[in-house]
């Protein structure tokens, strides 16, 4: 499928999204499409990820379950499934976290081809959680000794 099919079938509020990332794989895990948005996250020229496998990019903590989320895809139903993933985009190592969508991704002839992903920045929540995890225990420490 070429990226002009795929566009046509998404709406364009999520092409053109400020705040969505939004990318189509097919069922050998291919990425097809990715909009603007995460092109800017991740840069193509750095990280080209259309007609890449999603093996060579998701978290390897995260693999089995992203595979089994697009696996679950396959089934034909409907339902949304979600996943957080992790993305180590900064020198202080830092991990910038997005939720994602599942959605199964229809052809024109309305045959799942793929798996549409939509997702959205999360970084905030789980910075101020890993931070409240973390005074938590120097609190124990202190109060145990």
């Amino acid at each position: 499928m070429h990226l002009q099919d795929i566009e046509e079938l998404l709406p364009s509020w999520l092409i053109n999204s400020t705040n969505y990332y939004v990318v189509v794989i097919d069922w050998s895990g291919t990425y097809l499409y990715a909009n603007i948005l995460f092109k800017k996250l991740f840069p193509l020229s750095k990280h080209d990820v259309i007609g890449k496998n999603y093996q060579n990019i998701i978290h390897p903590d995260e693999l089995d379950l992203y595979t089994k989320l697009v696996n679950d895809c396959r089934s034909g139903s409907s339902k949304t499934r979600q996943m957080k993933f992790r993305k180590n985009l900064s020198p202080q190592n830092h991990n910038f976290w997005i939720l994602w969508e599942f959605i199964p991704f229809q052809n024109k002839n309305g045959e799942t081809i793929g798996v549409l992903q939509i997702g959205h920045d999360i970084i905030d929540y789980t910075a101020l959680y890993d931070q409240s995890r973390a005074f938590y225990k120097k609190i124990n420490t202190i109060l145990a000794s």
